[in-house]
């Protein structure tokens, strides 16, 4: 008899030597526009910054893989999931020397990328939680990221769900283990053709469900050599840098005001972005030039979300768009919302919107007909969450209300925090919540009930991510900025802590 062997990675990670460094609001005033940015679109060289005095760039030397069985295998991922109940343990903690603000946070299995309003971004180990390089270049405060992973998408996973189901309500840990990356994202399942006129990839029109962007703000790639970031903020400039060197790569201008929201599409090297000059732009990030402006809002857009190859946009103008990436024709427009809207979520099918009038709708996508009026919160609406038939939203009066979509019900609501909810995350088991009470509570999906708090009370929580075996939480606390870094496999599993021997200037 044979038994079957899988592989994982031969834990505890190792990291070279380093050496020490050196001792060291998008609503500001707008500066003049420099007159290079007068070709729109165009991706302007950028120079390297000098690394003079700076230490190198530690590299983490990747485990050989070992057999596992199946049993192991299991035991390893039940004993992650006690550990999110009733264990885990904080591998690293950042603390900034003075008080900078977070404004985004974005995650993948490899790096924790992290934006501030002083214009700075700093890259960490998702392993370790280690600080890696900060990426220096824009004029002011970055306001969105993406991390594009150099892998290509795997177009197996495109999420066909033609009826739904209340059972299908996102993804499970369960089935996933450390090293393996979750079937988060869709990609489309058809190849694509080339047009000889405008030497553009053209995808067919998709007719299934899909995932919306990775919660974590992580993208699949096209088959490029780097992971990559790409930033926008308060300068107008979005930037792609490559990660493991910190070179900007492409600096592409055309927007005339602060970029407030991004993404890219998976496997395609495609990215929108959603600007307060009221426009989306679709940029080619490989080639490095700007494709097409996406004009109609009538005021700032605030939001964005793509599926396939299209974008939901949502607006202080009270409306959201539905716009297709690949020709720029502005599919629907959803009216009906009588205040800013603050959050979008879209899965091909449905658009959902969350406003300052304290409603959340529900769209069609291909009729642009309004679906259903969701009520229950008392103030702006500014996070969603949209998973199968469940979607989630967070509100300004600290409420989580959980809704099912096959009958438009609340399937329960959760006083969360005593303040607004900032950030919000769920899966088929728990929902993490973060708030400006400077709580971060970790619920039960299936009953509501608290399970715990993840971490000690702080004066305000911005963020939280978390992918499979590791949560990410900013926050303030004492008057800093601090990132803290939480790892939830077996003991046994987790890399012995290191002493850090550089930390980010903040």
């Amino acid at each position: 008899m044979f038994k079957l062997q899988l592989y994982r990675p031969n834990l505890p990670l190792t990291q070279a030597p380093q050496s020490p460094p050196p001792a060291a609001g998008p609503d500001a005033p707008q500066p003049p526009i420099a007159p290079a940015a007068a070709t729109a679109g165009a991706s302007t060289p950028t120079p390297q910054r000098p690394r003079t005095g700076l230490a190198p760039v530690p590299k983490i030397r990747r485990p050989l893989l070992q057999p596992q069985s199946y049993r192991e295998q299991f035991r390893n991922a039940f004993l992650t999931e006690s550990n999110w109940i009733k264990g885990g343990r904080l591998l690293t903690t950042h603390a900034s020397i003075g008080d900078s603000v977070v404004t985004s946070l974005v995650v993948n299995d490899d790096h924790i990328v992290i934006g501030m309003a002083n214009s700075k971004i700093h890259v960490f180990d998702a392993a370790s939680g280690h600080f890696r390089q900060s990426l220096l270049g824009h004029d002011l405060g970055v306001w969105a990221l993406v991390l594009v992973s150099p892998r290509r998408a795997d177009r197996s996973r495109t999420y066909d769900s033609p009826q739904r189901s209340s059972s299908d309500t996102g993804t499970s840990r369960r089935a996933s283990f450390t090293g393996a990356t979750p079937p988060t994202r869709s990609t489309p399942a058809f190849p694509p053709t080339r047009t000889a006129s405008d030497d553009q990839v053209r995808y067919p029109r998709q007719t299934k469900r899909m995932r919306s962007s990775d919660v974590c703000g992580s993208a699949a790639g096209w088959g490029a050599k780097a992971t990559l970031v790409v930033s926008g903020g308060c300068d107008r400039d979005v930037r792609v840098w490559n990660i493991a060197t910190g070179e900007c790569i492409h600096k592409l201008r055309g927007h005339s005001s602060t970029i407030r929201c991004l993404k890219v599409l998976d496997g395609r090297p495609i990215a929108v972005s959603g600007s307060r000059d009221f426009t989306l732009r679709v940029w080619d990030i490989d080639r490095g030039r700007m494709l097409r402006a996406l004009e109609g809002h009538e005021q700032s857009v605030r939001c964005i979300e793509v599926a396939g190859n299209q974008v939901v946009s949502g607006s202080y103008d009270y409306t959201c768009r539905l716009w297709d990436i690949d020709t720029g024709e502005c599919l629907q427009v959803f009216e009906g919302h009588y205040h800013q809207i603050y959050a979008v979520a879209f899965d091909g099918e449905r658009v959902v919107s969350g406003s300052l009038d304290s409603t959340v709708r529900v769209w069609d996508a291909g009729s642009g007909e309004c679906l259903a009026i969701l009520q229950g919160h008392t103030s702006l609406v500014g996070q969603l969450q949209l998973s199968g038939d469940r979607l989630i939203t967070g509100g300004s009066d600290g409420r989580v209300i959980v809704f099912d979509l096959t009958d438009n019900s609340c399937v329960r609501r959760l006083c969360a925090h005593d303040n607004s909810v900032t950030c919000l995350q769920f899966d088929d088991r728990f929902i993490v919540s973060g708030g400006n009470d400077g709580r971060v509570k970790l619920w039960d999906m299936q009953t509501g009930t608290l399970i715990r708090e993840l971490t000690r009370p702080c004066e305000a929580v911005w963020r939280v991510c978390f992918r499979d075996d590791k949560c990410a939480i900013l926050c303030q606390r004492n008057g800093k900025t601090v990132l803290e870094v939480i790892g939830f496999r077996p003991e046994d599993e987790l890399p012995a802590p290191v002493p850090l021997s550089r930390t980010p200037d903040w």
